[in-house]
């Protein structure tokens, strides 16, 4: 679900410590970062803060969250294990590819779990949030002077909020990778 409503990449999402979900401005936000012991981004861009989506919060996360720091544990995601080849992912694009899509019977080739970012993006679009906030949203390279060397503050956090608050899924449509 965290795919679904962030459009984070799949090891961005497997490699989240607690500490990596914390609140700023009065929003909950995941600060996705390669501070950390295998903590690996894949683009300097893809370090940012992301808004944690409403429906998340009401599906439980933060729960989630502080079960985990009862527990004493450290990542998000503490069964996962670091892959050389593959990073923190491997485990979570498995049971996504092999248990969730079959069990949803939307077993198919082209969908995969990056299909979530392209569905992010896509309804983002669709919405009228306009494509540079988009961009700093799931980690995209600004084009063009201005985004690219005198934005450099980026968009606050309350702006990308706004944006994200925009993410509908009222219509059944899921974006194949390609």
């Amino acid at each position: 679900m965290i795919g679904a409503f962030t459009g984070a990449r799949l090891n961005e999402i497997a490699q989240i410590h607690l500490a990596d979900i914390r609140q700023q401005d009065s929003i909950w936000c995941f600060d996705l970062n390669d501070e950390g012991e295998d903590k690996h981004l894949k683009t300097e861009n893809a370090r940012r803060l992301v808004p944690i989506h409403p429906k998340l919060i009401k599906l439980g996360l933060l729960n989630h969250v502080n079960q985990q720091k009862a527990r004493g544990e450290k990542k998000l995601f503490p069964d996962f294990r670091y892959d050389p080849k593959n990073g923190w992912g491997r485990h979570l694009g498995r049971w996504f590819n092999d248990t969730l899509l079959p069990k949803l019977e939307l077993k198919q080739k082209e969908l995969v779990f990056h299909s979530l970012r392209h569905t992010v993006v896509t309804r983002l679009m669709q919405a009228g949030v306009p494509e540079p906030v988009v961009k700093a949203l799931v980690g995209h390279a600004q084009q063009g002077v201005t985004q690219q060397h005198y934005f450099k503050q980026g968009y606050t956090l309350r702006q990308l909020d706004d944006a994200l608050q925009k993410l509908d899924y009222s219509l059944p449509t899921v974006e194949t990778a390609d």
